[in-house]
């Protein structure tokens, strides 16, 4: 039989444990909140520099081996986050990020969900667009993003968005109704 004072301790750790989950000090994967605090300012710092378009802030996130991954351009480390990113902001100078919600997910990850935003105005001088006119449309793409952190660096960045959305608001692709009928030959 549990005495008084068991019990009483045991409801106070039971109530101390809830307390500390209902306000986010302890997360489901293990972190604790100075990781996340340390890794939520990182990511603020990250998403700023994504916002005033320093390529070379965004390329020290990613340091030497860390990775970026989305459906336009599959995976890239080293300099070629930074070639890609200046190219990129060339190409939609007004581009810019809206977080939706970040949130971390376990030890060093990181759960994102954004709105991009840009025009098209001016011409790719690298990448699948180079060459190509700019068609001065404008989009609005949502997506998500993925993060594993080491400290104040990202290990890996896997970003998903509808890129046939993307294509088709900067006018690279036809919109779907006026795409020809998919044939079964």
């Amino acid at each position: 039989m549990m005495t008084t004072t068991a019990r009483s301790n045991s409801t106070r750790s039971l109530i101390a444990a809830s307390v500390l989950t209902l306000i986010g000090c302890a997360m489901p994967g293990g972190s604790s909140i100075a990781e996340d605090v340390s890794m939520m300012e990182a990511f603020r710092e990250y998403k700023a520099a994504w916002n005033s378009h320093d390529v070379q802030a965004l390329a020290a996130f990613y340091g030497k081996t860390g990775t970026l991954n989305n459906p336009g351009t599959g995976e890239m480390s080293g300099p070629a986050i930074a070639e890609w990113l200046q190219a990129f902001f060339a190409g939609i100078p007004d581009f810019k990020v809206r977080v939706v919600s970040a949130d971390p997910i376990g030890d060093q990850e990181l759960a994102e969900q954004w709105v991009i935003k840009g025009t098209w105005s001016k011409p790719f001088p690298a990448g699948p667009l180079a060459g190509k006119k700019p068609t001065g449309q404008s989009f609005t793409v949502p997506g998500a993003s993925f993060f594993k952190w080491d400290g104040d660096k990202i290990v890996s960045d896997v970003q998903y968005y509808d890129q046939m959305a993307f294509l088709t608001q900067i006018g690279v692709i036809p919109p779907p109704e006026q795409r020809g009928q998919a044939s079964a030959k």
